[in-house]
Order: structure tokens, then sequence, then C-alpha cells
């Protein structure tokens, strides 16, 4: 297992990471459709590549909290871990942070992305068939109604997303309870096996000693009446 520093460094490297292509991805949804359109698959590669670090940042956050823990109990230099304690805080409020930027990004696309699919249905409908303005400006609401149900349906599936998140964290956070469980009843037994031992040599010196003493009595009986 990597030690606190390691994971520590490990986690602030990811977080630049992260937090880098967060932003290209928010500039990105400022560009023009034109642009947003040439380079829509290579965003959508940037967006599964940063899924995939956020997600090793969350597990490096859970494990650099695990081992903290582990080594606070071990008894190590409290002044030292209390200073690792607030920077291992900041490393997992920032993690939730760049979670929360990440699902804002990811809705912001997929509405954004119906929108267009509307536009352009519409752009081609307009060029392809002679209708009148009123017929334009109907089928153009009608257009915008659907891009509205599409991007409500697309906010329904990111709040799914997000509930999900949040049971995968409860299990994740159940799990981490049940190890420092273990963990402590494990202590608990130490303790228990050092105190019987202890008490097993008491009771082998009060033996031995009242052994002498019933021998250092009887010797001196034998030699005051022999």
């Amino acid at each position: 297992m990597s030690d606190i520093p390691t994971l520590h460094s490990q986690a602030r490297k990811l977080i630049l990471s992260v937090g880098s292509g967060i932003s290209r991805l928010e500039s990105g949804s400022r560009r023009t459709r034109r642009d947003a359109g040439n380079g829509a698959s290579s965003s959508r590669y940037a967006d599964e590549e940063l899924q995939k670090q956020l997600q090793q940042l969350q597990k490096i956050s859970f494990d650099l909290e695990s081992l903290w823990r582990m080594q606070s109990m071990s008894g190590k230099n409290t002044s030292s871990m209390n200073i690792w304690k607030r920077r291992i805080d900041q490393i997992i409020d920032e993690t939730s942070a760049l979670e929360r930027a990440m699902d804002s990004c990811n809705a912001k696309y997929m509405s954004w992305k119906a929108e267009e699919a509307q536009r352009q249905e519409l752009l081609h409908r307009r060029n392809g068939m002679s209708v009148t303005n009123f017929d334009v400006e109907a089928e153009g609401k009608e257009r915008i109604r659907r891009s509205k149900q599409v991007a409500e349906e697309a906010y329904q599936t990111g709040l799914s997303v997000l509930s999900s998140m949040a049971q995968q964290r409860d299990v994740l956070k159940s799990a981490h309870r049940k190890v420092l469980d273990v963990l402590n009843t494990i202590g608990m037994s130490d303790s228990v096996l050092r105190i019987a031992e202890r008490r097993i040599a008491v009771d082998k010196l009060i033996a031995y000693g009242g052994m002498a003493v019933i021998t250092l009595v009887l010797v001196i009986l034998y030699y005051w009446y022999g």
C-alpha cells in the first residue's frame, strides 16, 4: 500500500488535471456551433478521460482517509497526523466540488446536443420545402417545445446519475465503517491479551513466592525441633 505523502501527491496532480479539463469543457460549450460541431468527438473523448481521472481521484481520496485512520490508531506522531488530516479533508472537499462541476458539464452538454439536433432538423426542413412564414414560426415553436422536453429528460437523467453516485458513496462509507470496526476489535483483543499475560506472570510470582516461603518455614522447623 502507498504511503500518505505519495497518495496525496497523486491526488493533487489529478485535481489539477481534472480541474483544467473541466475548464476546457466549459469553454468549449461557449464556442460557436461550427467549432463545437467540428470538435464534438474529441470533446466526448476528453470527457471520458476526465470521468476516468475523476473516478481514480475518488478512490485515492477514500484510500487516503482509510490510511490516515489506520496510522492514527497505531499511535504515530499526533501533530504530524493532524496536519495530514487537514490536507486530506481538503482533498476530499475539492474532489466533491469537481464531481459537482463534472455533473453540471454533462447536463449542459446533453441539453445542448438535443437543442442542436432540433435546430439542424428545422434548418433542413426549411431548406427542403417551401413553407409560409406562419408555418415556419409554428414549426419553430414546436421544435422549441420539444427541445425543452428533451432538456428536461436530460436533467432527470442527470439526477438519476447523481442519485446512483450517492448510493455508491454510501456503500463505500458503510464498508469503511466495517473495516474500522474490525480494526477497533483487533485493538481491543490485543489489549485483553496483554492484560491476561501480565496476570499470568503475577500469578506465577505469587505461586513461586509462596512455595519458597513454605520451604523456608519447613527448613526452620526441621532445624529447630531436630
